[in-house]
């Protein structure tokens, strides 16, 4: 694949059409129509994937949770630390 991205960046347009033109005409006609085919089928494939890949992180996006985090102030996490210290002063005082 890289030689083939090599070519194509070395080879000038005139060295092109002077191969191309070189072919027999059922070849060059062949090759109009591999082209055309080979550029059709990479599109719909990359397609494919793309639908795919969308419908993955869709189904993957409903096991997220269902309620949104809010932001919490420094003042309501030390509140919210404190809280189960006190339900359990309060448990063990009425174990006793």
């Amino acid at each position: 694949m890289v030689l083939l991205e090599d070519a194509s960046k070395v080879v000038t347009p005139q060295e092109q059409a002077a191969f191309v033109a070189s072919l027999p005409p059922d070849v060059q006609a062949g090759l109009a129509r591999l082209l055309d085919t080979t550029m059709i089928s990479a599109q719909q494939e990359t397609l494919l994937l793309i639908m795919l890949f969308l419908l993955a992180t869709l189904l993957l996006s409903s096991f997220l949770p269902k309620h949104q985090l809010r932001e919490t102030s420094p003042d309501e996490q030390v509140e919210l630390e404190e809280e189960p210290a006190r339900d359990r002063d309060v448990r063990t005082a009425g174990d006793d």
